[in-house]
């Protein structure tokens, strides 16, 4: 994802085709055939920090500006 695409979809000016943060790391995991498996819910935002998620079958993917995206799954996921 490329600057001015990052800075458009935090501003909340980003083309509907634009890929998120959340998105970009899901393709770099291997899409529905990777890691996470097939998505399982809307990305959703508003969490502390700026923040969003995005449910997986195997896990989650979390963003924030000072983090960037971040996939949780496996044991650390286990509730």
């Amino acid at each position: 994802m490329t600057l001015l695409a990052l800075l458009a979809v935090l501003l909340g000016t980003a083309p509907a085709s634009a890929v998120t943060p959340i998105e970009a790391k899901y393709q770099v995991l291997g899409g529905a055939g990777g890691t996470l498996g097939a998505a399982m819910s809307d990305e959703t935002c508003g969490l502390p920090a700026g923040g969003c998620y995005k449910d997986f079958q195997r896990g989650q993917i979390h963003w924030t500006p000072a983090t960037g995206a971040m996939a949780t799954y496996g044991a650390i996921g286990v509730r």
